[in-house]
């Protein structure tokens, strides 16, 4: 992490406002990490427009390389006639609600109607022809939230509202003052004018002013040394947060008097530096300032005691009357608090209560005139019921689609309708059609309107197969249901009807056709206890000091267009070295008893390894036991059914599976071709093949580096 010293503090590099390729960026998240680690940026935070798509990649990403990654999403909102972007900044959890990719799309992006349906339809409708990765990038920035709705939001779930306050045309409000990067916090604070007590008090959390000390940032948006200004009533305030803790480290009172009196001492301010190394020129002046200042009294507040005329609740007209002071003439805050005796805390509390309930919120009990109850007469805004119809009509339509989707395609969604077919989709339009609109329709489904027509073209069709459909099911009963499309086209064709195999297949997906397969059991070797079972020497533990001291062997099956081929290998525990192996086309005897004939030749003396085998077949049968016997061998068994007790030899298998047979096509090739194909990659594999364990060398190399082999 890169830091420095300015001020009497040490100052670390944040950015708390990066766009990914998810939106409107051209990085990808770790090409965002690495040019951080190469700036010395020690926090970041992704902020993509409408979108967290990229948050659990590059979370994953930077903890590799020791940067810290915090959750955001910028927001396009309105907040009167004024188009505003705001940045949401989130923590990890909120109590037990993990706030992930996930759940920030559940929890933030959901509620707000943003959800990547919804605004590809919103590009659509700018650009029908394009996919939908570029209408989303199209329809993100013709989408907007209200302002007031999305901090509250934001706030619900723990999290922190920033927005510019500089000269763009989205900030709050341009600042009087040229250029960017002051470090004169007063000076923002008397930019946002009439909007500071409003916004700052009741949404804001953050404004960013952009970089304090590096004019020349290249990063792909600004990079702020001091990214975070926390503004409220009066001045500067920091907002404690799991992650925003306070950036600057303070000196301590000792580290403060050891400079003082040095300095006294020399009467040079750049000697003191020069000695301690600490701290700055201009933090040394500002000790020198703060030691030299007179001491100022303390402010004696004036205490009210609570009687009769200033009661410890005041009345609604008389919270009523401050409120009318403080926030409609503009008198200050802190004097009124003084004058009346109510602390600015009560005053703030009042004007929210009153702001969000009225005037009842106001009232105490000796407020309510003893009565005769009444009815209440509140009436809710139309706006509020408006949005309040509208939601509920949302919801209603949600349901209705759910439900037919049921109903008519016999399928359930759960919440994602981006499966869907065009024709199916299209179905369900055509069932809620006279209860709904056909735009919101199109829009809830993400269809376009000229998709929706063209399948309505579709579907007017004749279809041509409709005859043929019949026979073919005809035909596929009658026989058993086992004939597959090829007999089915034998049948048609000897009947006179010529019909494409393709389309005979296709008609047969259609229809619901399909000849019964058993599963393919994979292959296994073991035929219960033939011969007396023996120890399990090895305990998983396949460690080995020299070569030729622990062997593991197993047989694969390898299946093919052409026919199925059976590989036998012995793997020395040393180094993984495949001492040797055989291929056959038959998992019999001769096949194992020839491979360890093979690996027995290769001892010398006084070698006499452990051989360690499954239970199969081969390992119990007279001829296999008779070898390792004459050469003195010991054969150990695993456990029956359990692979991890010849994990080592398994994982060889796996290597080779995915390296070669499963990447390569064996649909042309003959098994003897094939079988050189797996010789040549067995010589390679202990050769030329390195493995980390063994230093990033191949076996061949590890024992030529110990002397072993020549």
């Amino acid at each position: 992490m890169e830091s420095f010293n300015y001020g009497g503090s040490t100052w670390a590099k944040w950015d708390l406002h990066i766009h990914s390729d998810a939106s409107d960026g051209k990085q990808t998240p770790q090409q965002i990490i690495d040019e951080a680690v190469n700036k010395g940026i020690s926090v970041i935070a992704l902020t993509d427009h409408h979108t967290v798509s990229n948050i659990d990649e590059i979370k994953k990403y930077a903890a590799s390389k020791n940067i810290v990654v915090i959750s955001g999403i910028e927001f396009r909102t309105e907040y009167g006639a004024k188009s505003v972007h705001m940045i949401g900044l989130f923590p990890e959890k909120y109590g037990n609600i993990a706030l992930n990719q996930k759940g920030l799309e559940e929890l933030i992006l959901s509620p707000l109607k943003l959800s990547r349906t919804a605004i590809v339809a919103k590009g659509k409708e700018e650009k029908p022809e394009v996919n939908n990765d570029e209408a989303f990038k199209i329809g993100m920035f013709k989408v907007q939230v209200d302002f007031k709705d999305a901090a509250d939001l934001i706030h619900r779930y723990g999290g922190l509202v920033s927005v510019h306050a500089g000269n763009k045309t989205n900030s709050i409000e341009e600042m009087k003052h040229e250029g960017r990067g002051t470090t004169n916090v007063k000076d923002v604070v008397d930019s946002l004018g009439t909007l500071k007590e409003e916004w700052l008090t009741n949404y804001i959390d953050i404004c960013e002013i952009g970089s304090a000390l590096d004019r020349n940032a290249d990063f792909y948006v600004e990079t702020y040394y001091f990214h975070m200004v926390c503004i409220q009533e009066r001045g500067l305030r920091t907002k404690s947060w799991t992650l925003m803790e306070d950036i600057t480290m303070s000196f301590s009172l000792e580290q403060k008097q050891k400079a003082l009196q040095l300095y006294d001492e020399t009467k040079s301010v750049t000697t003191v530096i020069i000695r301690l190394g600490y701290p700055t020129r201009q933090c040394l002046y500002c000790w020198l300032r703060e030691r030299e200042a007179p001491i100022k009294p303390l402010k004696v507040r004036k205490k009210f005691i609570n009687t009769v005329e200033h009661p410890l609740h005041p009345s609604v007209e008389t919270k009523l009357n401050i409120l009318h002071r403080c926030f409609e003439l503009g008198e200050n805050v802190q004097l009124v608090s003084e004058e009346t005796g109510y602390s600015r805390v009560s005053i703030y509390t009042w004007r929210r209560r009153y702001i969000k309930e009225g005037r009842l919120a106001l009232m105490n009990s000796k407020d309510i005139p003893r009565d005769s109850l009444k009815e209440s007469s509140l009436e809710t805004s139309q706006n509020e019921l408006d949005a309040l119809k509208q939601k509920m009509h949302d919801m209603q339509l949600e349901m209705d689609i759910l439900k037919e989707t049921i109903a008519v395609l016999k399928k359930d969604p759960g919440i994602n309708l981006e499966p869907l077919k065009n024709r199916e989709k299209v179905v369900i339009i055509d069932a809620l059609q006279q209860k709904y609109s056909l735009p919101e329709l199109l829009l809830k489904l993400g269809l376009s309107r000229s998709s929706y027509y063209y399948q309505k073209k579709i579907q007017k069709r004749i279809d041509k197969y409709a005859s043929l459909k019949e026979k073919i099911r005809k035909i596929f009963f009658e026989n058993r249901q086992c004939y597959g499309y090829r007999r089915i086209y034998g049948i048609l064709r000897r009947d006179g009807i010529i019909l494409s195999e393709k389309v005979i297949r296709r008609i047969m997906s259609e229809e619901g056709l399909r000849v019964p397969v058993k599963s393919h059991k994979r292959y296994s070797s073991y035929q219960g206890e033939i011969t007396p079972s023996v120890e399990n020497l090895l305990n998983r533990d396949f460690h080995a000091d020299a070569p030729n001291k622990k062997w593991l062997t197993d047989i694969t099956e390898l299946s093919i267009a052409a026919g199925k081929v059976y590989l036998s290998a012995l793997v020395d525990c040393f180094d993984g070295m495949i001492v040797a192996w055989k291929l056959g086309t038959s998992p019999n005897a001769n096949l194992v008893n020839s491979m360890l004939e093979d690996g027995i030749r290769q001892l010398g003396p006084g070698e006499h390894p452990i051989v360690h085998t499954d239970r199969g077949c081969h390992y119990r049968w007279p001829g296999w036991i008779e070898c390792m016997e004459a050469a003195h061998l010991t054969r150990p068994m695993s456990k029956k059914g359990c692979s991890p007790d010849n994990a080592a030899c398994e994982g060889f298998w796996g290597r080779l599976k995915n390296e070669m047979f499963y990447p390569g096509r064996w649909t042309e090739i003959s098994i003897d071709a094939f079988m050189d194909e797996v010789n040549c990659y067995i010589r390679w594999y202990n050769q030329v093949r390195i493995k980390e364990s063994l230093g990033y060398l191949s076996p061949r190399e590890y024992r030529q580096k110990l002397g072993i082999i020549a």
